[in-house]
């Protein structure tokens, strides 16, 4: 009898206001006997998948989503896809689908240019400007005569903005040409209030000294060290153009008290470093930078990626059952097959028939060495049969004595 299995159990999407998502897919395959005839539907008109139907003995099909949300109000929105075949012993599976639709995005934008006198006609070409911050990582490279860059869609919250360029140094210009002092960042945030400013963003080019701060665990400071003998020292480099009593970020940390000196929201890096904040919407105590399963549902216990520490645990028989959601010491206590965290039973337990003792998905002659292995030597069958359960050697649905 056939069995419907797919991969990934559900899909999360996101993008901007006016924009339609970028296209996704998944597999369908059959996990069982015979044929699989599947065809697939969806309750969202702003989603479709292809193609709608298939057929499967064994081997994957790739379906595609599309997405049509250019239309989407800002917001979240929820779908279900639904994989059918009458003739499954599983019929029917469902993909949950998440789309979020971003309304608060922003241009970003500005000049990095070498003249203070006359930065119109002094611009530099070819330098990359990395915005950094709560919603992820935008890039631009700065264009013609006058070193201007621009990036579109840059969702809300606080950023670093950061100019390079090999042989090159920076200063952010926020009043005065040339700065001082001269930072080689500027931390923006990006809303409503402050759209005009973004984007005229500027920088100064060859204005940032190689020295810096070094600051020593004892609470000690010197300004002006170049990084090489900061280390060299002892000492720990704050930063090029940062002094032992400055605060750029304006965070009341001063100097050598800041681990994130730029960043207004951090004094230390945490786990996610500085200009991204450690977050962690779920709960789980994995922040979101490193959460593989943003989504987990509260209490449920999680590893170092933050994805759930449970899984399917599969009895292949005599008789056949599987249970979900149970941890890997859990279903070893009650001599299941664990079959990894975040597998489900209808994806991972393959079931094989009573009398396949080698578990080669036949019952042949090339079970009977296994049989009697299994009845000589339970230790050594476990052994060499690792995926396997020796009560397939039950053959007549009577208990074994071993």
């Amino acid at each position: 009898m056939p069995s419907i299995c797919r991969s990934p159990s559900s899909l999360s999407n996101s993008c901007g206001e006016g924009e339609d998502a970028e296209s996704q897919s998944f597999d369908v395959w059959n996990c069982g006997g015979g044929t699989l005839n599947y065809s697939i539907s969806d309750d969202a008109g702003w989603l479709s998948c292809s193609p709608s139907s298939g057929t499967s003995t064994g081997e994957h099909d790739t379906i595609t989503c599309t997405y049509a949300t250019a239309t989407l109000e800002p917001g979240e929105y929820l779908a279900t896809i639904t994989i059918s075949d009458p003739e499954a012993d599983n019929d029917p599976q469902q993909i949950a689908v998440t789309l979020m639709v971003v309304g608060c995005t922003y241009v970003v934008g500005g000049a990095v240019y070498a003249g203070c006198d006359d930065p119109l006609s002094s611009g530099e070409e070819g330098v990359l400007v990395t915005v950094t911050g709560s919603a992820g990582t935008f890039t631009a490279t700065t264009s013609g005569g006058q070193g201007i860059w621009f990036i579109e869609n840059v969702p809300c919250g606080t950023y670093t903005v950061t100019p390079e360029k090999a042989g090159l140094s920076f200063c952010y210009v926020d009043v005065d040409c040339p700065p001082d002092p001269c930072y080689a960042s500027a931390t923006i945030t990006v809303d409503g209030a402050h759209e005009a400013e973004n984007q005229s963003i500027k920088f100064w080019v060859g204005g940032v000294p190689d020295t810096g701060a070094c600051c020593f665990e004892t609470g000690y400071c010197i300004d002006d060290l170049e990084p090489e003998v900061c280390v060299g020292i002892g000492g720990w480099f704050l930063g090029p153009g940062l002094t032992c009593a400055g605060d750029p970020d304006e965070d009341g940390a001063i100097g050598c008290d800041d681990g994130c000196p730029l960043d207004p929201d951090k004094t230390e890096p945490g786990v996610c470093g500085c200009g991204v904040p450690d977050d962690d919407s779920d709960a789980d105590g994995v922040p979101d930078c490193i959460d593989e399963c943003p989504d987990t549902p509260p209490g449920t216990p999680v590893d170092e990626s933050g994805c759930p520490m449970t899984g399917a645990c599969c009895f292949p028989g005599p008789p056949e059952m599987c249970l979900d959601d149970l941890d890997e010491d859990t279903c070893a206590g009650i001599l299941g097959f664990y079959q990894g965290h975040g597998s489900t039973c209808a994806e991972a337990c393959v079931f094989w028939e009573n009398g396949d003792v080698n578990c080669d998905g036949n019952v042949d002659f090339f079970d009977i060495d296994p049989f009697v292995l299994a009845v000589t030597d339970p230790a050594g069958y476990a052994a060499a049969y690792p995926d396997c359960n020796i009560m397939l050697a039950d053959c007549n649905g009577e208990v074994v004595k071993v």
